[in-house]
């Protein structure tokens, strides 16, 4: 899979006043990998942020009306949003992805973009994991069923090491 040692460029930002902070690693294949760590608010507790986050993507997915699958796993830090979008531009005018998400309009057939995301929340913090790949210019439903495999497994694969790294601390 992918390892630092194959990361061509790693970025850190804070916005909205040091409240949220996004780390980013590009890789080459127009792969890149992006944590986003912010705090939840005070006195929520891990299952009303959940249903907080997914009620958000859930009015996201009927906004887009475009390939946007939800669903809920199990991880090691408890419940957990897995999202699947297709056609997703790498940022917006106003913001970088993935604390904005635009949609390719027209994208090019079969696809433009993947990105695939895990949301989960350990106290006081909420984390999201946001894979994302330019599809080849020609990419078919074997190259997206690849991007797809691919994308999962990376965004599992950094879940697990945040756990680790978590452990540490």
């Amino acid at each position: 899979m992918f390892c630092h040692k194959q990361a061509l460029e790693k970025i850190e930002v804070f916005y909205n006043n040091n409240a949220i902070h996004l780390t980013r690693v590009t890789y080459s294949g127009e792969v890149m990998a992006n944590i986003v760590v912010s705090s939840v608010p005070r006195g929520r507790t891990v299952g009303q942020e959940i249903n907080n986050l997914l009620n958000i993507e859930r009015r996201r997915e009927q906004a887009y009306q475009h390939d946007f699958s939800i669903e809920v796993l199990r991880s090691v830090f408890g419940p957990a949003i897995q999202l699947q979008i297709k056609d997703v531009a790498p940022a917006g005018n106003k913001a970088p992805f993935p604390l904005v998400r635009p949609i390719f309009r027209p994208a090019k057939p079969p696809i433009e973009s993947m990105s695939i995301y895990r949301l989960f929340v350990r106290l006081p913090d909420r984390y999201e994991t946001a894979i994302f790949q330019m599809a080849p210019d020609n990419a078919n439903s074997k190259t997206e069923a690849e991007m797809e495999r691919r994308l999962i497994q990376m965004a599992d694969d950094i879940v697990s090491s945040l756990n680790k790294c978590s452990k540490q601390l």
